[in-house]
This record gives structure tokens, sequence and C-alpha cells, in this order.
């Protein structure tokens, strides 16, 4: 029962529309799903594992912030202007859509 709700959690990871990666505590990508590949326009998941997240935000004054947050709050919430929007604390997943 364990392993086939597992299953269904990858499932619904590898399958969803909003994009998720997980990260390592340095903040480098170590899974990303297929939202993601097509959200930042890469053809293969290599492109991008165990390069860092915050390379998709330009932005350094967000970054510094969304950084500041996941150490204070555990996460982000909101949008910042990125690619891709949503930011967790580095080692979890976080789920993102295409930023405006």
């Amino acid at each position: 029962r364990e392993q086939d709700a597992l299953r269904i959690k990858d499932w619904a990871i590898e399958s969803a529309v909003n994009a998720f990666v997980t990260t390592d505590m340095a903040g480098n990508m170590n899974y990303v799903n297929s939202a993601f590949i097509n959200l930042v326009g890469c053809n293969s998941p290599l492109e991008v594992l165990g390069k860092p997240v915050w390379g998709f935000c330009p932005n350094i004054e967000v970054v510094a912030k969304v950084k500041a947050s996941l150490l204070t709050e555990g996460f982000w919430k909101g949008g910042c202007g990125c690619p891709a929007q949503g930011w967790f604390l580095p080692g979890y997943p976080y789920g993102g859509q295409r930023g405006g």
C-alpha cells in the first residue's frame, strides 16, 4: 500500500503541469520534472541537473529576497518575475509557473 502511494506521488509530480525541482542544500538541482524542462526550454534534464536553481532568476535582488525567506520562513510564496515562480527550501521540491 505504501509503495502504491509512492508510485502515485511520483507519477503525479512527473506528469504535473507545474514545474517541480528538488535541490541539494547548496541549491543545485538534482531532480526536475518534464514541466520544468518545458518551462525553461531544455531538451533533457541532463542540461540542468547539477546547476544552481538560482541561475533561472537573473534578478539578484529577487534571489536575495527568496533566499532570505527560505532561511527565515522555510518557503517562498508569491511571484518573483522569474522564469519559474514559487520557491521552497533547498532540498525540498517547489512548484512553479511561468513568471511575468
